[in-house]
């Protein structure tokens, strides 16, 4: 069985990401309310909110503006994935960025994440 994914605030945190995140996430319609989850994200761990700026650019892309009056859109550096993320995070960015690539599948992707954390 795999072990549960990175909590939130690092060691010791109260709930996975998975968790937080699901109130967002309709699945069946695959659609994610960035707005509520990025005001919800404002309040969590830098590393926590990258990992929510990072899925919004893999999924929905950014534009300078984009909904600035209901949450700070900021871009994703490079730095802030060295920086900012433990190992089990930096996973869960390499499995979201292979499947936005094509180069697994959602189930794959998925596996790893898993797997990894």
């Amino acid at each position: 069985m795999a072990e549960p994914g990175p909590r939130l605030g690092g060691r010791g945190g109260t709930a996975r990401i998975a968790e937080r995140t699901e109130p967002y996430v309709n699945l069946a319609e695959r659609q994610v309310d960035w707005v509520g989850l990025r005001l919800e994200a404002a309040h969590w761990p830098r590393a926590d909110r990258v990992l929510v700026d990072v899925a919004h650019d893999l999924t929905a892309g950014f534009e300078p503006g984009d909904a600035a009056e209901f949450y700070p859109a900021e871009r994703i550096a490079l730095a802030d994935l060295v920086i900012d993320l433990d190992q089990p995070r930096t996973d869960l960015v390499q499995a979201a960025v292979n499947l936005r690539r094509g180069a697994c599948s959602y189930r794959e992707a998925r596996r790893l994440a898993e797997r990894t954390v």
